[in-house]
């Protein structure tokens, strides 16, 4: 296998910036990178989120992320963790950001005041994917076509993305895929793919040891524990709990890995550029930068 080309970029701010490109002699051709929220002047955290989308400064702050001659940016709205992939023609809200680049968001829902939940979408050549995740995985499905295409398939994969809550919880599913991971497959099909020449890769998840899973824990332990069976009687639990000092701790890189090994994906390389422990990166169990605060993930395609 090729070595992984995963570097830091800013030495002089340590983990501020995780950036990692595809091997030269790679079909498609991608870089993804996770930046790391600024502290501003009166100590606090700059936010990243994306309903600040359309206020000058945030749309500055965007731009200055974006590389030049990529012109169309697509942001899912990924709150609902849906595990759904919209083509870009669903991505009807334009958001401009000035020097001829715009960020596409997906649209209204048919007869309905409410925007499209997607995970996921079509990245094309010289297109970009964009979103603030705080640890969620970033996962990009890569590879050739049947019909001479190109594909680059870019999606958020948090945990409810990759594991029906519903589902787990109740034994009736909440949506057409069971994962995200699924869902990119099903695309991929439609496109005249075939999972076994395709590429998946996973990025910037938050570490296991900072994401426990107590079975006992007083505000999420029935759920814990429906996890913790359903994956032990359907999808075999292979690393995705780990055990350490007494308390149960999830895997998100190996769900991946068990998920994307089981839909027949060629090539699965996951957990590249594990958010560090320590640092400035912000992930949802963070002792000093938890709940509201993301990082700026990106993927542009060359």
């Amino acid at each position: 296998m090729e070595q992984l080309e995963t570097t830091i970029l800013d030495s002089t701010i340590p983990h501020r910036l995780l950036f990692w490109c595809t091997p030269s002699s790679e079909l498609v051709q991608y870089s993804t990178q996770c930046e790391a929220p600024q502290i501003v002047e009166n100590g606090g955290v700059e936010v990243l989120s994306f309903t600040q989308l359309g206020e000058p400064a945030f749309s500055e702050r965007l731009r200055s992320s974006i590389p030049r001659g990529i012109s169309h940016v697509y942001a899912p709205t990924v709150a609902r963790m849906s595990s759904v992939v919209l083509g870009p023609e669903r991505f009807t809200d334009i958001y401009p950001l000035g020097s001829g680049v715009n960020v596409y968001r997906p649209g209204f829902q048919k007869n309905s005041n409410e925007k499209e939940g997607c995970d996921g979408t079509l990245v094309g050549p010289s297109e970009g994917f964009v979103g603030s995740f705080a640890g969620c995985p970033f996962i990009v499905l890569s590879g050739p076509t049947h019909t001479g295409e190109k594909l680059c398939l870019a999606a958020h994969a948090g945990r409810d993305s990759l594991m029906d809550k519903r589902l787990i919880a109740s034994g009736t599913a909440s949506r057409s895929h069971f994962s995200i991971v699924d869902a990119l497959v099903a695309f991929a099909r439609k496109q005249h793919a075939d999972p076994r020449e395709l590429t998946l890769r996973s990025f910037f998840s938050i570490p296991w040891e900072a994401y426990p899973h107590n079975l006992n824990d007083p505000e999420y332990a029935q759920i814990n524990r429906q996890r913790y069976v359903f994956l032990g009687q359907h999808q075999r639990d292979d690393g995705i709990f780990i055990q350490k000092d007494g308390v149960l701790h999830f895997c998100l890189s190996s769900l991946i890995q068990y998920q994307a090994k089981q839909l027949g994906i060629g090539r699965i390389e996951t957990g590249l550029c594990t958010l560090p422990k320590d640092g400035a990166h912000a992930y949802t169990t963070h002792p000093s930068l938890g709940g509201s605060v993301r990082n700026l993930v990106l993927l542009t395609r060359r």
